[in-house]
């Protein structure tokens, strides 16, 4: 979704069985020349659709994208940068003491992990759970502290901590 041009305005989306099939679908004939369609071809993508969409509502303040990610081992969430920007290391060297917000960066998450699986079964569950932003700021917190970056809002982070834990006991 990277390639998504501004004037989209909207994820689209079509799952299938291979990248063959979707790609001489006739539901995507009118618009695959003009927009970025995005190709789900993983029995996990069509469950995580409204879980990028509740992270990405939660956390459209620090992050300019959430997105699936394959590659992880273990780790639920982690911050990514585009070929052409700095690395978090280098922002935070260049903008350390002029007040001014760092790039938002993508948030990939690991739908494998187990966290990760748990706040998908609480979305499913009750899409209007009140848990679920909590559970966002919680994981865009673990982002931060895994990368060695300092959280955004201390104060909202303790607050979704002690309410996840709360729920969680």
């Amino acid at each position: 979704m990277a390639r998504m041009k501004p004037e989209q305005g909207q994820n689209l989306y079509l799952a299938g069985e291979s990248r063959a099939i979707i790609e001489n679908s006739p539901h995507i004939e009118g618009v695959r020349e003009k927009y970025e369609v995005l190709y789900m071809v993983e029995s996990v993508d069509e469950l995580v659709k409204p879980l990028i969409e509740i992270l990405q509502n939660a956390l459209g303040d620090h992050v300019r994208q959430v997105r699936l990610s394959t590659p992880f081992a273990a780790s639920p969430v982690c911050l990514v940068t585009e070929d052409h920007e700095c690395s978090p290391v280098l922002e935070r060297a260049l903008h350390r003491g002029n007040g001014r917000p760092g790039v938002k960066r993508v948030l990939e998450f690991n739908p494998r992990n187990a966290l990760v699986s748990r706040v998908q079964q609480r979305l499913a569950t009750n899409p209007e759970d009140a848990f679920l932003p909590n559970a966002a700021q919680v994981l865009f917190g673990l982002a931060l502290l895994s990368e060695g970056s300092e959280l955004t809002d201390p104060v909202r982070f303790r607050q979704a901590v002690a309410e996840v834990l709360n729920r969680a006991i």
